[in-house]
């Protein structure tokens, strides 16, 4: 996009924020084209990108922001496919500064850390103390800890370990007025506490509970009944914690807002063992249908993750060279071979099923390969 009067005005504008932190703006054309895609099929230049060195820059920009009228998209590792990570607006990346891991408690099984530290980077200072984070998205060497709070992000073995939002523990957010606040689970007398505050954190722990109370009904009954869902707020969540008689904690409302609600600077997730063995086994079938009924029967072996690849991704391996000697293994021919299903296990194996199993789960191959994955 080349520049304009009114492009030029606001850079002008934005140039001022320079002044008020220690991190770098940039608004030239190269860095608004890079800023502008990100893992989707989506592009949108944005005014430019800012690099918070600290806390405090991430308060001064969101003050800017609110001020100047304009909007600011927060990213980490621009690994969404729904374009969440661009905008028109002022980029915030905070991959560059705020990426230290500040804690790890393996005995309480917990790491707090900045928003850019990526997945690959926690889970590798993890691994001498035999833990993990149990999402794991397929971006673990760009993906944020901030990014996966902020998309709610589960991975190939969110049937073991959920989402997110299953083992955020505390988060340190900007909010809209430029106020830092930490929020965790909270008891009923430092609840009153809060909303006593004449702040917008205390206006929050006024006017969320109100909100819970009075659409508790339209939550129950209308809320999608879906195990994810990343259209809308955890509302439900919220709900069903209050419900159980939970201490009250916003930590679920920020994760799966994707930025809307606060900008996330700090996030302590709570961790899992990280398996001692992994196993893949891999079962062919003579086509989709037949994968898909022989799903309740491995959900009964309890493996960590289930995985269909088609024939059509097969075939455009094939066509490439590198790839296509080391495809040796899958049934059928290049072009009209069968559909293939492969079950993937965390520990221990997959008992092979028979052609006279229950439900027409019936593979038309078995192999197993075992070993650490």
């Amino acid at each position: 996009m080349p520049d304009t009067p009114h492009l030029t005005a606001v850079n002008q504008k934005i140039t001022e924020l320079s002044t008020r932190m220690e991190g770098e703006v940039r608004l030239d054309r190269l860095t608004r084209a890079l800023y502008s895609t990100d893992a989707s099929s989506y592009q949108i230049e944005p005014l430019g990108a800012c690099f918070p060195a600290n806390v405090s820059d991430v308060q001064a920009v969101v003050r800017f922001a609110a001020e100047s009228g304009l909007s600011i998209v927060p990213r980490g590792g621009g690994s969404s496919l729904s374009g969440q990570g661009i905008g028109e607006g002022l980029i915030m990346d905070l991959t560059p500064h705020l990426n230290r891991i500040l804690e790890i408690n393996p005995a309480e099984k917990w790491a707090r850390v900045e928003a850019g530290v990526t997945l690959d980077q926690l889970n590798r200072a993890l691994a001498p103390h035999g833990l993990m984070v149990g999402p794991d998205p397929s971006s673990a060497v760009v993906a944020t800890i901030g990014g996966m709070t902020a998309n709610n992000s589960t991975g190939s073995h969110s049937i073991l370990y959920g989402m997110m939002a299953d083992h955020l523990r505390e988060l340190e957010v900007v909010l809209s007025d430029g106020t830092a606040v930490s929020l965790r689970p909270q008891l009923p007398e430092a609840v009153s506490a809060l909303a006593a505050r004449d702040t917008l954190e205390g206006r929050l722990y006024r006017d969320i509970p109100r909100l819970l109370a009075r659409y508790a009904a339209a939550i129950e009954r209308d809320y999608p009944r879906t195990w994810r869902n990343v259209a809308g707020y955890n509302l439900n969540r919220l709900h069903a914690a209050q419900q159980a008689g939970e201490p009250f904690s916003l930590v679920p409302l920020i994760a799966g807002s994707e930025g809307t609600l606060a900008a996330i600077t700090t996030v302590t997730v709570g961790l899992v063992p990280r398996p001692a063995h992994t196993h893949l086994t891999l079962l062919h079938f003579p086509g989709l249908r037949e994968a898909l009924n022989c799903v309740p029967q491995l959900l009964a072996h309890q493996p960590g993750a289930v995985e269909l690849l088609d024939k059509f991704f097969i075939d455009l391996t094939r066509e490439n060279r590198q790839y296509r000697q080391r495809l040796s293994f899958p049934q059928g021919r290049s072009r009209g071979g069968a559909d293939r299903g492969i079950c993937r296990q965390r520990s221990g194996t997959v008992a092979r099923t028979g052609g006279s199993a229950a439900g027409g789960c019936a593979p038309q191959r078995f192999l197993r390969h075992r070993g650490d994955l």
